[in-house]
């Protein structure tokens, strides 16, 4: 069994910061991919970037039936559109549990 690691105070504030913004991380990457799948000029790299995309739009949370229409129509028009609606939650909230976990540290 692996040893459990102790991290400094400031390296567990890197981690948690790291985890809290994965949806504004993979936003960013979905905004990459769209400009990759326009500049793709094989076939096998644009199978590759809608796997990758299915995966993103996945994990931000976009409701099922979109994700196939988008995925059916393979439009990178339409993923572009869907990717400037942004996925964007209530920050405030956040705050206030990044507030509440200062505290307890």
């Amino acid at each position: 069994m692996p040893e459990k690691r102790d991290f400094t105070r400031y390296q567990q504030g890197v981690i948690r910061r790291y985890y809290q913004n994965q949806d504004q991380l993979r936003e960013q990457s979905l905004a990459d991919l769209v400009t990759d799948l326009y500049l793709a000029t094989t076939d096998k790299k644009r199978e590759a970037l809608w796997k990758r995309a299915r995966t993103l739009l996945e994990g931000l949370g976009v409701a099922p039936a979109t994700v196939e229409a988008v995925m059916a129509a393979r439009n990178p028009k339409a993923l572009a559109e869907l990717a400037a609606r942004g996925f964007q939650t209530d920050r405030k909230q956040d705050w206030k549990r990044d507030a509440k976990d200062a505290e307890a540290e």
